[in-house]
């Protein structure tokens, strides 16, 4: 389980996505939360940086994850376009946090 709010803001990390067996090799930078009405941070905005594969995981997308994230999880990517600029995509798979840069 992966605590976003145990990492800092705008630092660089490495994640591996696995869904159906396809790995997804992704840098992300966290940027800011999501709030409850009672400013407990909710949901965690990650910032891809860089994919190996950017037709799923398109650069300057956002990852919108619960704070808490368990292994496995579905998941909601923010990739807007100049046709669709609220496009919401969810996509799932295992969730591994390789290493702090």
């Amino acid at each position: 389980m992966i605590n976003w709010n145990d990492i800092e803001f705008n630092k660089q990390l490495s994640v591996t996505i696995l869904d159906n067996n396809i790995k997804y090799y992704l840098k992300i930078v966290l940027v800011e939360y999501e709030y409850s009405l009672h400013r407990h941070p909710m949901i965690a905005h990650l910032n891809v940086i860089e994919s190996n594969n950017i037709e799923e995981y398109p650069i300057n997308s956002i990852m919108r994850l619960p704070i808490e994230t368990k292994d496995e999880i579905n998941f909601l990517l923010f990739t807007p376009t100049d046709k669709l600029p609220n496009r919401e995509l969810n996509r799932k798979g295992i969730l591994i946090l390789n290493n702090i840069k």
